[in-house]
């Protein structure tokens, strides 16, 4: 049984360091509108397999398409698709027409992994009632005192015009208690129109945080609605963990976890770690993202700290700004003793102590000059 699953996930991983291409050099909008008679013609190239392959298609458009033009080069294979719509289609809505490759079993059989991939390709016949898509409620993250777009976008799907259509985005902060709320000047859709609305938020006033905005969209007495998440940020840097027990004796590592509140970049951050308000040591320089959290790493030499329980400052520096977070840790077995190091003596003296000094000396010099003299004569 173990033999077998491991040649099984053996098959997986083989297979899973390639995969069968599929490409096209157009692009298309999603979804194409219905015309009658509609011709949709699609070149796409093959590559990237190891067994035989094939195009296919597939979907309930499949009766109206053929494959046409393909070609086997050896190392990639193209074809070409002609989707020939009809006249009318039996329901209003999106139909499909998936576009593939795959892989085919070879000949010599066993168990092997093959691999397919597929392109969808979506119509839409328009409905003959009232029918909107309102989605992608974007709400940007900002920062305090910033201003920023939110938007949605906004599609009809059917033949008539849908007129005065209301929007009202709701703001709530983190326990959901309304905050403000943005208004979207009445708009109409087209018949098949697709739009992008957007509202200026500013976030002035307003503290950094998560917060929630729902816009409720008022059309042809149906609503609407669409959720969203967004951060008001602060430059601030936030310490979240960090290591607290260590051993004596020794060069410990000390992992931080820290997390940014601001929405943009902050560069050369950096920690500096005290221990019973002696300095230790600096970490290296890091650089954050918008929102990012990562660990910094730094070191603490131990040689010479006692075991128990000390106090640990860190003191995180980034621009002018910095976050201080003072705790207990733990140190577990005993440290070296510091060596007795001398202290050399040192004399202070003021500017009358020093006048009065050589006075003396030449004093002394003096009559050391006399003795001399009186001992030639």
């Amino acid at each position: 049984m173990r033999k077998t699953i491991f040649f099984l996930l053996m098959i997986i991983l083989s297979t899973s360091a390639y995969s069968i291409g599929l490409s096209s050099g157009r692009s298309y909008p999603k979804p194409i509108l219905f015309e009658p008679g509609l011709v949709f013609s699609e070149d796409l190239v093959m590559s990237q397999y190891k067994y035989e392959s094939e195009p296919y298609i597939e979907g309930d458009l499949v009766e109206y398409a053929i494959i046409t033009n393909h070609k086997d080069y050896g190392d990639y294979q193209t074809f070409t698709v002609i989707l020939t719509l009809p006249e009318k289609l039996d329901r209003a809505g999106i139909h499909t027409l998936y576009i593939g490759a795959r892989e085919l079993p070879p000949t010599e059989g066993g168990i092997v992994g093959l691999t397919r991939v597929r392109k969808l390709r979506q119509f839409l016949v328009l409905y003959d009632e009232k029918i909107a898509k309102f989605y992608e409620l974007l709400t940007p993250n900002v920062n305090e005192g910033q201003t920023t777009k939110f938007s949605f976008k906004a599609e009809s799907l059917s033949k008539q015009k849908i007129t005065s259509i209301e929007v009202d985005i709701k703001i709530y902060d983190f326990n959901r208690k309304l905050i403000k709320t943005l208004n979207i000047e009445k708009f109409e859709l087209a018949s098949a129109e697709k739009k992008t609305l957007s509202v200026e938020f500013d976030s002035q006033g307003l503290t950094s945080g998560q917060y929630f905005a729902e816009a409720e969209i008022h059309w042809e007495n149906e609503i609407t609605k669409l959720e969203s998440s967004f951060k008001i940020g602060a430059l601030n840097l936030q310490i979240l963990n960090f290591t607290r027990n260590f051993t004596a004796n020794q060069i410990n590592k000390i992992n931080i976890e820290v997390e940014s509140k601001w929405n943009g970049k902050i560069n050369d951050v950096y920690a500096q770690l005290f221990i019973d308000d002696e300095e230790q040591t600096s970490t290296q320089t890091y650089n954050f993202g918008p929102f990012e959290r990562k660990e910094i790493t730094g070191y603490l030499d131990l040689s010479y700290v006692e075991g128990g329980m000390h106090t640990l400052r860190i003191i995180l520096n980034y621009g002018n700004e910095k976050t201080v977070v003072e705790d207990d840790i733990n140190i577990v077995g005993e440290g070296k003793k510091k060596p007795r190091v001398r202290k050399p003596i040192t004399i202070t003296l003021n500017s009358t102590e020093i006048m009065m000094l050589l006075v003396i000396i030449v004093l002394i010099l003096a009559i050391v000059v006399i003795l001399q003299q009186r001992k030639k004569k």
